[in-house]
């Protein structure tokens, strides 16, 4: 089954994703405090950015279990090796059910 399908570009949309992320990237404000929910958070940020930039290539992923993986796999592909982060965010329970990335 394809992961991916074809999504017009909506660049109003994309900057709601992207604010969004931006609110979610206060996780370092609570790493004091909680770091599994610092990372939680963190890692939710990189899931609306990723959206974000998903959109702007003109594909969404399908509404199905693992759509996130292939978000990240969309993003991994696309961006230079050394910008990527995602394993290093990615909550413990999601690292044992599905690998790494």
């Amino acid at each position: 089954m394809k992961k991916l399908k074809p999504h017009g570009v909506d660049w109003a949309q994309i900057d709601r994703f992207l604010a969004s992320a931006e609110k979610l990237g206060s996780a370092h404000k609570i790493l004091v405090f909680d770091e599994e929910a610092s990372l939680q958070q963190a890692y939710e940020a990189m899931l609306k950015a990723s959206l974000g930039f998903m959109f702007s290539h003109g594909f969404r992923a399908r509404s199905q279990p693992g759509h996130h993986i292939a978000i990240i796999e969309f993003v991994r592909t696309r961006i230079d090796k050394k910008h990527w982060l995602a394993d290093r965010l990615r909550p413990s329970p999601a690292k044992a059910e599905y690998g790494p990335l």
